[in-house]
């Protein structure tokens, strides 16, 4: 914060009325955090506010606006109008925290994009004027500050919105767009990152409601890996998103683990609703509630505040998860944003608290926001695409013909070198369930362990001799109720073996769960639009039910993968994956009316592949 001191004005001539003053009593700039030093990293081309605080210079009140000369090395210096008018109140100088406390109490000023590059930006009140007049206001001489922008990566994102139907019903819920744009929008003005770089798509729930957020995840793993492998970013985070149906059907929200590393293949997902939690009014709780569980995903802990928070995190700094000390060091700044109503906002640091708590008023302190911008940048670093394909493991005696575990017709194919395994654990009771096994043709990153915790995973021949014992990562789940089981997820790879037809979970020397596979699949065929889709009130535009045939429908052991593109350009986009049944609704309103879309369709049954089945539908 840079301050001048304020000194009195030269005397007016007698009997004349003394001119109207004001001096810069302190300057800050200001994305979402900020202490009175200026100390919080700015983000390059992040929406950026300059507050600057002013001092009345003369015995009465007076309504100012002002003009902000804005330069920088190379470009030529503009200056700008403050987007609002303060009243500068001779009994509020010297009080700082007051007016730091209010965004009606600071001029403002949005640079222009191009002044918050990465680099040293120069600033300072060239001018101020009274409001309510427009004649000019004696500004006793005022000095540039510098402040210095950091570049950084966006937060990449794949939003999908969980379609679901309840047991015994026909009726769906899915988040409507309203959510979907208040969550974008607060990642976008609180997060450390100039863009959000998001895809959204609504995808059909393998399960029915009830479920929990585990099954959700487990569900996003398996998306996101075989998005992965077809050649998507590595580094996009997915989060799935669940409509509360008024509050009646809630799912609490939960990460698949806390990574100590960077590591975007750990997942998250949580409700979204209108419910105001007491304290929140502007009809969507989503917002800060996906930013929490996202930030899970980011190696943040619960620092252990209000209703339940546990105490993870020994390391924050504020009382009571609090944005600041009890001193108002840090104040909050929620830039606004018109497209869906939001004022621009200051959030003292007093009475708002930590994303990562579990309580009222939610802003990213300092602390959290820091910590999400340096895993940022190391994610950033981290390889685009799924790593090179692993040898296929060797077996340890001499395998039998390959055609008396399979039919000649449905051979095991050369391209599928690993087996993702995905996997629920109860680390309380030592229980677990295998959810999904799937064969797939690049290796994906498996979440690394957030406990130094590991299970085996057992690859049997079809008279159940042991051909390789691979040991896997258990990562722990985030927001367990203190009095719930502790839940792990198991996302791994293992090699391939053209013998395997059963696969074992083991855990702390315990068989958990099987899976054997059926025959392998045979080919699915004519992919279809069947009209028949029931939409849910919340969709602007019906869903398209596509179908397919497979002789395999009945069989529970035999999966569907599908997956969706624009045009040959762009990487496949999976939509389902471990689907149990032949068929799937898809949001037409994502994809534009009038054009044929590549739709492929693959069956598995886990251990191997069809030949991918593919087809160009219109789904409008």
């Amino acid at each position: 914060m840079s301050s001048q001191a304020g000194r009195p004005l030269p005397p007016a001539p007698q009997g004349a009325t003394p001119p109207q003053g004001v001096s810069v009593e302190g300057m800050e700039i200001v994305q979402a955090i900020q202490d009175e030093s200026n100390q919080v990293k700015l983000v390059a081309r992040k929406a950026t506010v300059v507050r600057v605080y002013l001092r009345a210079e003369n015995a009465s009140t007076v309504q100012a606006r002002g003009q902000l000369l804005v330069s920088r090395a190379g470009a030529t210096p503009a200056t700008i109008a403050s987007l609002n008018s303060v009243a500068v109140d001779p009994a509020d100088n010297g009080m700082l925290p007051k007016k730091r406390g209010n965004a009606q109490l600071s001029l403002n000023f949005r640079p222009p994009e191009d002044f918050t590059a990465a680099g040293a930006t120069s600033v300072r009140l060239a001018s101020a004027s009274d409001a309510q007049t427009g004649n000019p206001l004696s500004l006793l001489p005022t000095t540039a500050k510098s402040f210095d922008f950091h570049a950084g990566p966006p937060l990449r994102l794949r939003l999908l919105g969980i379609r679901y139907k309840k047991a015994g019903s026909q009726q769906t819920f899915v988040p409507s767009q309203q959510h979907v744009d208040f969550i974008l929008s607060w990642l976008r003005r609180a997060y450390p990152v100039a863009r959000v770089e998001a895809t959204y798509a609504v995808v059909d729930s393998n399960k029915t409601w009830p479920f929990e957020a585990t099954d959700v995840n487990l569900q996003l793993i398996n998306i996101r890996n075989n998005d992965i492998a077809a050649g998507a970013d590595a580094r996009t985070h997915y989060y799935g998103l669940v409509d509360d149906n008024n509050f009646t059907q809630f799912m609490r929200g939960r990460a698949s683990g806390i990574p100590t590393q960077p590591d975007p293949s750990v997942v998250a997902s949580g409700p979204t609703g209108t419910n105001t939690w007491g304290w929140d009014f502007d009809g969507c709780y989503g917002d800060w509630y996906t930013a929490h569980e996202l930030g899970h995903t980011f190696g943040r802990f619960h620092p252990g505040f209000c209703n339940g928070n546990s105490s993870d995190d020994s390391a924050f700094p504020y009382p009571n998860g609090q944005l600041s000390g009890n001193a108002p060091t840090y104040v909050g700044f929620d830039v606004g944003d018109v497209s869906i109503g939001a004022a621009e906002a200051a959030l003292p640091g007093k009475d708002w608290h930590d994303v990562m708590t579990y309580c009222e008023n939610q802003w990213m302190s300092a602390y959290t926001y820091e910590g999400i911008r340096v895993r940022l940048l190391a994610e950033d670093a981290l390889a685009t695409t799924a790593g090179a394909l692993p040898a296929v493991a060797p077996a340890p005696v001499a395998p039998a013909p390959a055609e008396e575990l399979f039919p000649a017709a449905a051979m095991p194919t050369q391209r599928d070198q690993v087996i993702n395994v995905i996997a629920s654990i109860n680390l309380t009771n030592n229980t677990g369930t295998i959810q999904y096994v799937q064969p797939l043709s690049a290796k994906v990153p498996q979440t690394a362990p957030t406990g130094g915790l590991n299970a085996q995973i057992v690859l049997k021949d079809k008279a159940g001799k042991v051909l390789s014992e691979n040991s896997v990562p258990v990562s722990l789940e985030s927001c367990a109720d203190a009095a719930a089981d502790h839940l792990g997820v198991v996302n791994a790879v293992v090699p391939a073996h053209p013998d395997a037809a059963e696969l074992e979970l083991r855990f702390r020397d315990r068989q958990l769960d099987t899976y054997s596979a059926a025959p392998p699949p045979s080919t699915v065929s004519n992919i279809r639009k069947r009209p028949t889709a029931t939409p849910s009130a919340l969709e602007a535009v019906p869903p398209t039910e596509l179908t397919w045939d497979s002789a395999e429908a009945a069989d529970p052991k035999v999966t569907y993968t599908v997956q969706i593109r624009r045009s040959p350009s762009e990487p496949w986009q999976t939509l389902s994956a471990g689907r149990p049944t032949p068929d799937i609704n898809v949001d037409a309103s994502q994809y534009p009316r009038n054009q044929k879309l590549q739709v492929r369709v693959t069956a598995t049954n886990g251990f191997t592949t069809t030949d991918v089945t593919q087809s160009e539908i219109e789904l409008g």
